[in-house]
This record gives C-alpha cells, sequence and structure tokens, in this order.
C-alpha cells in the first residue's frame, strides 16, 4: 500500500497567496512612516 503524503508547499494557490502576500509589504514598507502606522488600525 502507498503511503500518501501532502506537502502543502507545492499548491500553487499556497505560492501564489504568499506571493501576494509579500507584494502587499512591499507597498507597505514603501508608504511614509505616517501612513504606515494608520493601516495598523484598519
Amino acid at each position: 500500500m502507498e503511503v500518501f503524503k501532502f506537502d502543502f508547499k507545492k499548491l500553487n494557490v499556497y505560492k501564489k497567496s504568499v506571493e501576494f502576500i509579500d507584494r502587499i509589504f512591499k507597498i507597505a514598507r514603501s508608504l511614509p512612516r505616517e501612513h504606515r502606522y494608520s493601516q495598523e488600525s484598519i
């Protein structure tokens, strides 16, 4: 009997979501400091 091993990191949706989050953080880091702190309350 073959044992199935699930690898979450090989899923396309996982890869795409990590890329999306990385882009969001890059944008947030490029904002002026006063705008970055105001995002925390959203």
